[in-house]
């Protein structure tokens, strides 16, 4: 379970916003993780969110006696057990009455996946590109298992270290509780939402999930969301790009 720091409470006092990302924040307190292996009392950076309360719902798991915000719920729980390093340590939130607060994990150095993808000077190679997909693939998968729909998989909800490669999910403010039911809203960023979404209005979340690391894939190897020609001609097998190695591809819709 994530305990909550009274130091936290007294020394972040700032304005609230209906979602700010404060980095590189220091904490000096007792820090107590997610599987409770993990207790600091030196200096810790951390990355603190703060979301507005308005039109968030609230959720009951286990371990909690009161309900807890839905985005703080999803991450516990997507977690739970084993530490999953692929994606994002919850490390303490609060719940107020206009807002919640929480504090994350701030690897050092790291930046978002898609300022990598960016600034990563020509081609990213395909070894690369499998190291990322690897671990991008790992933090759906594990979402899934524990019932989460992150809803928002792209290259900007992920954080990268710029020495290890070290790939880790992040911001689950879109996300739902993974059913086998399907879903009529999509909370995510549309450009990513699968084509039959598009085409029905409605949605399963573990095909969803897949169509959105095929985005993002495509985005990783060719620096550009991929174009309705684009899909069209990976549809019909005939998508070639300079420099990618041969290989059938087929979209399912």
């Amino acid at each position: 379970m994530v305990t909550q720091v009274s130091t936290f409470r007294q020394r972040n006092k700032s304005p609230v916003t209906p979602k700010s990302v404060m980095t590189g924040v220091t904490l000096s307190s007792l820090v107590i993780c997610p599987n409770g292996e993990l207790t600091s009392s030196m200096p810790l950076t951390v990355a603190v969110k703060i979301a507005s309360r308005r039109d968030t719902k609230s959720i009951r798991i286990d371990g909690y006696p009161k309900p807890v915000p839905l985005e703080v719920a999803l991450l516990i729980q997507a977690t739970q057990g084993t530490r999953v390093p692929e994606i994002i340590q919850l490390l303490d939130w609060e719940d107020l009455r206009d807002h919640y607060r929480m504090v994350l994990e701030r690897p050092i150095p790291c930046q978002s996946l898609y300022d990598f993808i960016r600034s990563y000077n020509g081609t990213i190679e395909e070894d690369l590109a499998r190291i990322i997909m690897r671990q991008a693939v790992t933090a759906a998968q594990t979402c899934c298992r524990h019932g989460v729909l992150h809803r928002d998989i792209k290259p900007e909800n992920f954080l990268i270290t710029l020495d290890k490669l070290e790939l880790k999910l992040i911001d689950f403010g879109c996300g739902e509780i993974l059913t086998n039911k399907a879903y009529r809203l999509y909370a995510g960023t549309t450009e990513y939402s699968p084509p039959e979404y598009i085409m029905t209005g409605k949605y399963h979340g573990e095909p969803a999930t897949v169509w959105s690391l095929g985005v993002l894939l495509f985005i990783i190897l060719c620096k550009k969301f991929p174009q309705r020609q684009d899909l069209w001609n990976i549809n019909e097998n005939i998508w070639t790009k300079k420099g990618l190695s041969e290989g059938e591809i087929y979209i399912s819709t």
